[in-house]
């Protein structure tokens, strides 16, 4: 039997089978020299100062800014109480495939701080506009050929509000929500809190997504809803995030874990039917902070121990797709890429 002999469905298989081979061989055997900088921007006005990682690879031609997700995240994904180190394997990662990254700590979080801050004064529009902070530092200190964003969670949003503005030569979003934030918010809070306190919350989510903020808010729900923090809500909830993939031009790639509690698979299938040439893809058994876990009980320890290792599958789906970049960009293969459990294929079947 010869490759005519094969049917295209079988030889779309094999070349599956052969990239990831492919690539997890360069995950395991290419080594490069990588230089830690220290970076620092500072705000306007004495405001206060932005840090991060600059991972310089010698040579590379593409650098990814990592933007982390909600909460007092830092430049490895952490928050405290909290270490996992998923954005900082997520670096080493991209440094095994000779990309640089740049990432780092949210402003009020690691060693970013800002002067006189006020929670109040945080909104959406504020992440996305250090973003852009970041990758102004990257055109003029970078030198590269290709910059691209990779956003986690809520910094998935972020990286879809801005790609487009910025011109950026791809995007990668991981866990990012497809829903409205306030649905998203919505159902989280009802699998966890008492009926009676998820109707209330239900209640202050609908007054905020109006424009409205909330005075009286009962004390079981200060921590998600007091009032400093309802000006960040609001501005959250104006935003479609399906609606800003849709106007994206660039790259885009979709990742989804099976076994993520926050974000869910029809988010990601959200997000790919309003960008239908994205590649997006399901990863088996992969949870929010990008490592696998077999058991409920598994959740916990994924979220706080940074000796485990990420998902293999994440970053041979983002190796698998820089190369279908480095294919376009030499006029060989294009398109999206093939994924051993599509998006579209997971949320048709109903798979976690």
């Amino acid at each position: 039997m010869t490759c005519h002999d094969l049917s295209p469905r079988v030889l779309h298989i094999l070349a599956r089978i052969l990239c990831v081979a492919f690539a997890a061989l360069t995950l395991s055997a290419q080594a490069h020299v990588v230089t830690l900088e220290e970076v620092s921007l500072d705000l306007p006005d004495g405001a206060g100062v932005l840090t991060g990682t600059h991972a310089r690879v010698p040579d590379a031609d593409t650098v990814v800014l990592l933007v982390a997700g909600s909460g007092p995240t830092d430049r490895d994904g952490n928050q405290p109480h909290l270490r996992n180190d998923s954005l900082r394997q997520v670096a080493e990662g991209l440094a095994s495939l000779g990309v640089s990254t740049l990432r780092y700590d949210k402003r009020g979080s690691g060693h970013s701080v800002v002067r006189d801050f006020r929670e109040e004064d945080v909104q959406l529009q504020t992440y996305a506009e250090d973003v852009e902070r970041w990758v102004a530092h990257l055109r003029e200190h970078g030198h590269y050929k290709r910059i691209g964003i990779l956003g986690h969670s809520e910094g998935g949003l972020v990286s879809s509000l801005v790609a487009e503005k910025l011109a950026l030569k791809f995007v990668i979003l991981l866990e990012a929500p497809g829903r409205p934030m306030d649905e998203v918010l919505r159902a989280q809070l009802a699998r966890k809190l008492p009926e009676d306190q998820a109707r209330s919350a239900a209640s202050i989510i609908d007054s905020l997504k109006s424009g409205q903020r909330v005075a009286e808010v009962p004390d079981t729900l200060r921590g998600v809803f007091r009032p400093s923090v309802q000006p960040y809500w609001i501005s959250m909830f104006a935003q479609r995030p399906a609606d800003l993939v849709a106007r994206l031009t660039m790259p885009l790639l979709i990742l989804q874990g099976s076994q993520d509690l926050q974000v869910e698979i029809d988010d990601a299938a959200l997000l790919s039917a309003a960008r239908p040439s994205a590649s997006a893809c399901l990863v088996k058994g992969m949870n929010h902070v990008l490592k696998d876990v077999e058991k409920p009980a598994d959740q916990n320890k994924a979220y706080t121990d940074p000796s485990l290792p990420l998902s293999k599958e994440v970053m041979q789906d983002i190796a698998l797709f820089l190369k279908t970049l480095d294919g376009e960009a030499a006029g060989g293969v294009k398109g999206p890429v093939a994924c051993p459990v599509p998006i579209a294929d997971a949320s048709k079947a109903g798979s976690r």
